[in-house]
């Protein structure tokens, strides 16, 4: 196994470097804390006290994160203009949008992807989607999409490790054990803190907008739990003995957003939770009712509950 340690350190460096030097602090700076696994299907996950991950597990964040940023941004203007009519978010009024077929059958294509990722035994074995580039440094200078998508996939890969080093900081713990479903709660909230806590010092060190920077780091935490969503078998999304509901894993996410949040905030949320929603409700069969919206958030809330 590879040990990746310093590349997961220089992923917390980017997506909350305020917070770097603490966790140095907790999870250690030095080699052997995490590894590169060869193993096949999903792995991300602690034990040992090491973080385990493949390639075919970030191979599957980066794709959807990066599809979710494209749905974020083609499902923008449908669903202001549904707003502005007062209108219901409906499939069928949709399909009646010229474009929005096409982006749908993009974002359909990367969740076909992460499907076949999911029986490969190399990320090779897999074509990148088209409209998804290899993950590289060079993909952030691109255009503002492409920088977008970066961004947002790394803030999603920093969050769901984050998570996991909270699992092997609790291991390591000599004291009373927590259930499981309480551990991954725990372990939620860790990686949340850890990239929203220290926006207002980002903010003054930066002098930016702390809304803007919590805002977006939320949405990159948004997409960290939507593509978990993608990758969980229908009947484990409902919560188990270890694992508690996705949908409320993912509302927690919501509800750490600011308020007031920047205008594009709630669009952008909406439309991704509505480009899972919608493709995987076509994938397994089910009837998704129209769905009236006096705001944004009640459609990001709405479309939640029915996932």
């Amino acid at each position: 196994m590879l040990d990746v340690s310093k590349a997961i350190d220089l992923l917390f460096g980017g997506a909350a470097p305020e917070r770097l030097e603490e966790i140095n602090v907790l999870w250690g700076d030095g080699n052997e804390r995490a590894f590169l696994s060869d193993r096949p299907g999903f792995l991300l996950e602690a034990g040992f006290e090491v973080v385990q991950v493949n390639e075919i597990a970030l191979r599957q964040i980066w794709v959807l994160a990066y599809a979710l940023s494209r749905a974020a941004d083609f499902y923008a203007w449908p669903l202001l203009f549904l707003a502005k009519n007062q209108l219901p978010f409906d499939l069928k009024l949709l399909a009646e949008i010229p474009d929005q077929a096409a982006g749908d059958a993009a974002f359909d294509q990367a969740l076909d992807a992460v499907a076949a990722l999911a029986e490969a035994r190399s990320v090779d074995d897999v074509p990148l989607p088209v409209g998804i580039p290899v993950p590289a440094p060079g993909v952030r200078s691109g255009g503002i999409a492409d920088q977008a998508g970066f961004d947002l996939a790394c803030m999603a890969s920093a969050y769901v490790f984050l998570h996991e080093v909270r699992h092997v900081l609790l291991a390591r713990d000599k004291g009373e054990a927590l259930a499981p479903v309480d551990e991954e709660i725990e372990c939620d909230r860790f990686a949340r803190s850890m990239m929203l806590d220290g926006v207002g010092q980002y903010a003054r060190d930066h002098q930016v907008d702390p809304a803007a920077v919590t805002a977006k780091r939320v949405i990159g935490i948004l997409f960290a739990k939507l593509a978990i969503l993608a990758v969980t078998p229908v009947a484990e999304r409902q919560g188990s003995d270890t694992h508690p509901a996705v949908r409320d894993r993912i509302r927690s996410a919501l509800d750490a957003a600011p308020d007031p949040a920047p205008d594009w905030f709630w669009v952008a949320a909406a439309g991704a939770v509505a480009a899972l929603t919608r493709a995987l409700a076509v994938r397994e069969g089910h009837l998704l009712a129209p769905v009236p919206f006096p705001q944004f958030r009640d459609l990001a809330q709405t479309l939640l509950h029915k996932l």
